[in-house]
């Protein structure tokens, strides 16, 4: 699967063309939460950083831009799920965003734009730019 189709009179133009509709987007998304929420939720409770907001969500009180999501307890900053600094968590987020045939390998913008729309993790501009580079 291409990535772009040749277009035009010059065989040599390409335009970039999404492959997949967005509700395969959603999806992918869907997948990839639904499967790691566990991991992600205790990895979350691990990390120092973490572990205070997560109490005082779990309590009932209010943090500036944080939030719990209730049926899978995650952690959410901005309504984006807070994403640990767990290397295997994260690698596994960046392959099923980037390596899955339904997405036909998407650069680094638009791979950052992916998982932005939907999860946020400290450093995660450089790890995904390091790892479709």
């Amino acid at each position: 699967m291409k990535c772009t189709q040749r277009v035009g009179w010059n065989s040599s133009e390409r335009i970039p063309k999404t492959l997949i509709k967005e509700s395969r987007f959603f999806s992918i998304k869907v997948e990839v939460f639904s499967d790691l929420a566990d991991q992600i939720q205790k990895a979350v409770w691990q990390e120092k950083d973490y572990k205070k907001i997560f109490k005082q969500l779990a309590r009932g009180e209010s943090v500036s831009a944080y939030s719990l999501e209730p049926q899978a307890k995650l952690t959410l900053f901005k309504d984006r799920v807070v994403i640990p600094s767990n290397h295997e968590i994260q690698l596994d987020i960046l392959q099923k965003f980037h390596d899955s045939p339904l997405t036909g390998h998407p650069g680094h913008e638009k791979t950052l734009k992916l998982i932005k729309r939907d999860s946020h993790w400290a450093g995660m501009n450089q790890i995904i730019k390091d790892y479709v580079s």
